[in-house]
């Protein structure tokens, strides 16, 4: 969401918290002289107002915008030009791209910093016959496959320390890293591991689920990430659309499903796919509204792995001391009624959250979800 976005809304910073966001986003890579005093303003003013401001950049992507094919950051292969970024190229202008990555921190002064780097998919085919690769690769001593990880390495650690450098350089908080699709389930992106950026030069886990409004995709992803790194450093990219539309109502369920199963918080791509139908501001803010007042709940909980007697449903929860929350989903269209057996030796109180009525769950706890949809459980117990 770029700044304009914002700029443009009528009571946009009054609105978007009622809407559940905490962070707005900004890209100083695309400022010039005439924008980034109002877009300085802009973040001034969401800073006042208690929000964090990310930074979105596209490193690498930056350096090669104007490059013909042949220039000297692609692979140098004899008889051939292409545009295949080179990962062994540390010359001049991936100099410059660190001092500009630093210099938009130090204009951006963000508290995050997020990634979106998807230009090394080619790497491999290109350091087989660059000459400058297979240079430094017999200096290495190396394999090709852990030659071209160590490049990846480089590159994240050379951007940490620009980004501290940014920071330094105006007094501000080192910002928060996270890099696009970088997680612990599928390690390898490019020529990156994320077991070897993580957590020196990034701080979280950010998979993709660009999955057309499936849950389970992003149950089994938050999950998974979350047993491997054993924290919630985990920050998913969901969207409203990219990559398919659906049903606004299955942002709610994304969001649930994210959020009690071990991620500390969501991002968004694009503004863009919101912009199609308000139903997708409105499930997304149904979703917030409805766990907001156990937010250190789920912050702090222990992430569990409840079942019922209904396999064929999707089952969540966090609980801390005598406090749990419950998330079942039937997304499978599967028979509606499942009995659950609650980690309490006393039951003390069930809430349907979705309806805020109190339910019964003595002796056991038997109830209905419906096909397509959730039930949503605040459980106190001893």
């Amino acid at each position: 969401m770029i700044e304009r976005n914002g700029m443009e809304w009528p009571d946009f910073l009054e609105n978007w918290r009622k809407l559940g966001f905490n962070t707005v986003s900004s890209f100083p890579r695309f400022w010039n002289a005439k924008s980034d005093g109002p877009y300085k303003e802009y973040l001034d003013a969401s800073r006042k107002a208690g929000f964090k401001v990310i930074m979105n950049d596209s490193a690498f992507h930056e350096m090669m915008r104007g490059h013909k094919a042949g220039s000297e950051i692609f692979c140098q292969i004899p008889g051939e030009t292409n545009k295949i970024l080179c990962p062994s190229y540390r010359g001049p202008y991936y100099e410059k791209e660190m001092e500009r990555v630093a210099r938009c921190v130090r204009e951006g002064k963000p508290d995050y910093v997020f990634y979106d780097i998807e230009c090394w998919h080619h790497s491999a085919a290109g350091a087989s016959k660059c000459t400058r690769c297979q240079e430094a690769l017999k200096k290495s001593g190396k394999s090709m496959n852990e030659f071209l990880l160590d490049c990846g390495s480089e590159t994240m650690r050379d951007l940490d320390a620009a980004v501290k450098a940014g920071a330094e350089q105006i007094g501000i908080p080192v910002p928060v890293q996270g890099s696009y699709n970088r997680h612990g389930l599928k390690p390898l992106y490019g020529i990156e591991d994320f077991w070897r950026i993580y957590p020196a030069y990034i701080s979280m886990a950010q998979p993709s689920l660009y999955v057309a409004g499936r849950a389970r995709d992003v149950h089994d992803s938050i999950r998974g990430n979350h047993k491997l790194l054993k924290n919630k450093q985990i920050i998913p990219w969901l969207t409203a659309g990219t990559y398919g539309e659906f049903e606004s109502y299955k942002l709610e369920q994304m969001v649930l499903e994210t959020l009690l199963n071990g991620a500390r918080g969501i991002t968004y791509y694009a503004y863009g796919d919101f912009t199609d139908s308000p139903l997708d501001f409105y499930y997304h803010a149904k979703a917030l509204a409805q766990i907001r007042p156990y937010e250190s709940l789920i912050a702090d909980g222990e992430v569990l792995e409840p079942t019922g007697t209904n396999k064929e449903m999707l089952y969540s929860g966090v609980k801390k001391d005598g406090k749990m929350l419950l998330l079942v989903g039937n997304y499978f269209n599967a028979t509606e009624k499942t009995v659950m057996k609650l980690p309490f030796a006393k039951v003390t109180g069930i809430t349907d959250l979705r309806s805020g009525e109190k339910v019964d769950g003595a002796p056991g706890f038997e109830f209905e979800v419906p096909k397509s949809d959730i039930r949503l459980f605040y459980i106190t117990g001893q």
